[in-house]
């Protein structure tokens, strides 16, 4: 009996590692191939369950600094499950990129690069970024000498994408939040005009006058949507182009159309979108819904939100050239954004 009891004993003491470990928690990160970088310093303590993996960390409050133009935020507690190589389900850990906070939900350890997954997008970066811990509110700028520029890439869609720091940091010190909100307010305005054409060839109504009848201005749509059909029982649509459309705006922004975009279109709004998609920084972002709310339209990639004047959409983008079609001032769009939201 006492044999057995010793055994439960032992078993429970190898489950879980207690606060109190000799072990810190950035020698456990050590422990499984990960560099002590990953979090910052001044934790406090940490639980681990050395079955199941799961495991917390805990700082003596929330965390943000910023590296190499990116902020981080780090919650008070922050969680997930830990393997050899790779933490997942991770929660408490954010980055914001562009006006969007992403979180942070794996980081997978590939030989000398560590990728970093916000879920619909990843960035690999050297481990040499992370032999040390950053401090909360300096970073690695603590003791006056400048932020060490991360050397790294980007994943999107399965397509590697390479890109030297220099240039990384460049780009994104030179978006302003007022184009990437006009990035992801062309983009929705594409996957707009799917909703507004109209499936009977005899129907003289234009797509975009379809769209009017909801409520939605037309510029939403671009120009050269050759075709649409509408079932007007349920609002479901489809719109063609005569193939992809892809344009610029403030010639940082990249907006992509395939040749048929699809959603459901109701009064002020557009739901369950597809086709449409906008490059902030290095990241491709689907637009899934728009909708009307008085004189503002709140576009929307799932994760995050931004809402626009709706007078930025009286008139129509061009495939190719935009609103720069004439050589002319590319429009600013006015945005609100405090409605933006995560």
């Amino acid at each position: 009996m006492a044999y057995c009891q010793f055994l439960v004993l032992f078993f429970l003491m190898s489950f879980t590692t207690p606060l109190s470990s000799t072990s810190t928690a950035y020698e456990v990160l050590e422990g499984y191939d990960f560099p002590v970088g990953l979090l910052p310093n001044g934790v406090l303590g940490y639980k681990l369950d050395n079955f199941t993996g799961t495991f917390f960390a805990y700082l003596n409050g929330s965390c943000s600094f910023t590296v190499d133009s990116y902020e981080l935020k780090y919650n008070p507690i922050i969680a997930g499950k830990i393997t050899s190589n790779k933490l997942y389900y991770l929660s408490g850990i954010e980055v914001k990129i562009a006006f969007f906070w992403l979180k942070i939900v794996s980081v997978t350890r590939n030989n000398d690069e560590l990728e970093f997954s916000v879920g619909f997008a990843s960035a690999n970066f050297d481990v040499s970024n992370f032999e040390e811990s950053p401090t909360c509110g300096c970073g690695f700028d603590c003791v006056g000498y400048g932020n060490a520029a991360m050397k790294g890439t980007t994943k999107l869609s399965n397509r590697l994408v390479s890109f030297s720091s220099k240039n990384r940091k460049t780009r994104i010190e030179t978006m302003s939040h007022t184009a990437i909100l006009i990035a992801v307010a062309v983009a929705v305005v594409m996957l707009s005009q799917l909703a507004t054409s109209s499936p009977d060839v005899e129907d003289k109504r234009s797509a975009y006058e379809v769209l009017q009848d909801f409520d939605l201005p037309m510029g939403i749509l671009p120009k050269g949507v050759n075709s649409y059909e509408l079932d007007r029982s349920n609002g479901r649509f489809y719109a063609h182009f005569n193939g992809s459309c892809s344009f610029s705006l403030e010639g940082s922004y990249q907006l992509k159309y395939k040749s048929t975009i699809s959603g459901y279109i109701s009064k002020d709004k557009l739901t369950k979108l597809t086709g449409v998609s906008v490059k902030v920084l290095f990241l491709w972002l689907n637009i899934v819904e728009v909708v009307r709310d008085g004189n503002d339209l709140e576009f929307s990639v799932g994760l995050a939100s931004a809402s626009f004047s709706i007078d930025n959409f009286f008139e129509c983008p061009q495939c190719g050239c935009g609103l720069n079609c004439n050589n002319g001032q590319v429009r600013k769009l006015k945005f609100n954004p405090s409605v933006s939201s995560i």
